[in-house]
């Protein structure tokens, strides 16, 4: 039951209460006004898997949302990514590779896309 601008009562359909359930859950809270800072863009999306938002926001916007290989491969040489989380990546999506074999992949896509200027 909700109350319409004139005050009168209404029951909505169950449709109705999904379309309002999920409109809800796609809008990010703001209030109180007052105290709003920023609000994430994201926060539509924050139910996906960030590999979704990364291909959607690529697809919709050219938003690239992933730093280039080459900073991963500086993260790596820099050991701010250790060998673990370097495997651990490798195995969500189902790479199995040496950590060796892993890094000359960055490697070789690093040197291309210093040729090409692609970043």
């Amino acid at each position: 039951m909700i109350e319409t601008q004139d005050n009168k009562q209404t029951q909505l359909s169950q449709p109705q209460q999904q379309q309002l359930l999920s409109a809800e859950t796609r809008i990010a809270p703001t209030w109180p006004l007052d105290q709003l800072i920023a609000v994430n863009p994201f926060w539509g999306m924050r139910d996906l898997p960030f590999d979704a938002v990364v291909n959607k926001m690529s697809a919709l916007s050219q938003v690239r949302m992933l730093m280039p290989v080459a900073f991963y491969l500086e993260q790596w040489q820099q050991e701010a990514i250790s060998e673990q989380a370097l495997q651990q990546s490798a195995a969500h999506y189902a790479v199995d590779r040496s950590t060796n074999a892993l890094l000359n992949w960055l490697k070789k896509v690093t040197a291309a896309s210093c040729h090409t200027g692609i970043h």
